[in-house]
């Protein structure tokens, strides 16, 4: 499999999902898009501009890969945008990841997902200009 280089751009539509991400503090936007080949599964530090809205860049935590915590099956692409409360199903983003993080794995607990979690956006924040 070929490595991308990042960044990498991915543009697509906000779908509903799960809803597992607002459930534990951390909405997601469900990106239905392409998948990309050569991309690695796992937690990466991005920024997220919601089309149509040009003006302002959003520093986001985004996730790529199958859910492992969750016995998920289907490779999926989840946006957690920081500081950012709005209804954006059916509009179209482009996230831009530009660090990774780390790579998927399954949690023993939800609990120790959530602190990795927490630990994803602080290093967001530490590499975004968001």
């Amino acid at each position: 499999m070929t490595k991308l280089e990042l960044p990498v751009r991915i543009r697509g539509v906000v779908a509903h999902g799960d809803k597992r991400g607002r459930g534990l503090g951390f909405p997601t936007a469900n990106l239905i898009s392409g998948m990309p080949v050569g991309l690695d599964y796992g937690v990466y530090a991005s920024e997220t501009v919601i089309l149509g809205d040009m003006s302002k860049t959003y520093a986001s935590v985004t996730s790529f890969g199958i859910r492992p915590t969750f016995d998920g099956a289907d490779r999926r692409i989840e946006t957690h945008i920081l500081d950012f409360n709005e209804d954006i199903y059916d509009r179209e983003i482009e996230v831009s990841l530009l660090a990774f993080l780390r790579p998927e794995r399954r949690f023993a607990s939800v609990k120790d997902l959530v602190a990795a979690m927490r630990g994803d956006i602080m290093a967001t924040r530490s590499r975004t200009r968001s």
